[in-house]
């Protein structure tokens, strides 16, 4: 007999999956700086990387809200935390503006095929208060997300490179797999 392996809640894995996008977006700012000087490139040029992140994550939730309608929402959610995980670890050994744009845009894409199915699965597996309950807990991640995200990221610039923050934000997608 095996044991189960470990489970987050439901409400709190969403909350979680929700908070992948401002994470993304605000956990490096303080490293850019940093990312210019290593990439040889002018900081208004890396900061290009937040638009293509945008644009990405757009994509990926206007790609991934019909395809987790057709082929279910636990692949597609898969999917996407895999495309984030391996271009956030791709983004450790980036070295030009050129890759860190693409491994962006590439990262932003997995994230939005994986966010877009939280509220769904919340409408899916809840109904009456449970949505109105579960859905709260939901945004308030989602608002202490771009909170802590900064201060994490700079916490993680004092100890470590920035490429770290791209290290850490794969291990979040492997946490959330």
């Amino acid at each position: 007999m095996t044991t189960p392996a470990f489970r987050l809640p439901l409400p709190l894995l969403l909350a979680m999956l929700t908070a992948i996008g401002p994470l993304s977006i605000d956990m490096y700012l303080p490293a850019m700086a940093a990312m210019a000087g290593s990439l040889s490139s002018d900081i208004h040029h890396v900061e290009l990387s937040v638009s293509t992140f945008l644009l990405g994550f757009a994509l990926g939730q206007i790609t991934g809200g019909p395809l987790s309608d057709r082929v279910g929402r636990r692949p597609v959610i898969f999917l996407g935390l895999t495309l984030f995980g391996i271009a956030s670890v791709a983004l450790t050994h980036v070295s030009s503006l050129d890759g860190l744009l693409l491994l962006r845009g590439l990262q932003a894409i997995g994230g939005g095929l994986a966010v877009v199915n939280s509220t769904a699965i919340v409408r899916d597996h809840f109904d009456g208060t449970d949505i109105a309950r579960v859905l709260s807990m939901v945004a308030m991640i989602m608002m202490a997300a771009p909170l802590a995200a900064p201060l994490l990221g700079s916490l993680v610039l004092t100890f470590s490179g920035w490429r770290s923050i791209f290290g850490i934000l794969s291990a979040y997608a492997a946490i959330l797999i």
